[in-house]
């Protein structure tokens, strides 16, 4: 390398990049990621659409809760404090976010709804189980905090864990009209 030329004149000299340099290295970069994950996804068969489904399946479950919900808890209502709302509420310690987040009236116990169109499965238990304890650590202040999985249905490893834990539940998309 020492034989190259060029690599000795840049040697210990800081080039300025302009911004509109780097703003175009960043769109090649992204359109290139793009492409990796659509190759991605059409290699493991994950359809788009599925994320527009729970879109919208979330967004009437937050507009019509009280009539769709009732099975779940009755008078829900959408969690919000002064900065954030109960709706994909990141939580980084559990390395996602909560598709919904209810409180209930009188005991404001809090409601995780992590919603699926795909069947429920043990990694689905397990990222409803990180984000109640979410909830636990960072907001509950000593109130009750239950998880529900609202999915196309469940695989019998999800059956089994939900054994292991009273405070999370399942209700299909079925039993709520979809």
């Amino acid at each position: 390398m020492k034989e190259w030329g060029a690599l000795s004149n840049l040697q210990g000299k800081v080039k300025s990049i302009p911004p509109h340099v780097w703003g175009h290295l960043f769109r090649l970069m992204q359109k290139r990621e793009g492409l990796r994950l659509a190759k991605a996804l059409r290699r493991s068969g994950a359809k788009p659409q599925r994320l527009q489904d729970e879109k919208r399946i979330e967004q009437d479950l937050k507009e019509k809760s009280q009539k769709l919900l009732r099975r779940i808890r009755p008078g829900l209502a959408l969690w919000r404090n002064d900065e954030r709302l109960g709706q994909q509420l990141v939580c980084p310690e559990a390395g996602g976010r909560i598709d919904l987040l209810f409180t209930t009236p009188g005991d404001r116990t809090f409601v995780v709804v992590e919603l699926k169109v795909v069947p429920a499965t043990a990694a689905t238990f397990g990222q409803v189980s990180s984000y109640v304890g979410w909830v636990r650590q960072h907001l509950a202040k000593g109130r009750r905090v239950v998880g529900v999985v609202v999915a196309k249905s469940a695989t019998a490893a999800f059956d089994a864990c939900l054994k292991s834990n009273r405070d999370i539940s399942f209700i299909s998309l079925e039993a709520l009209g979809y």
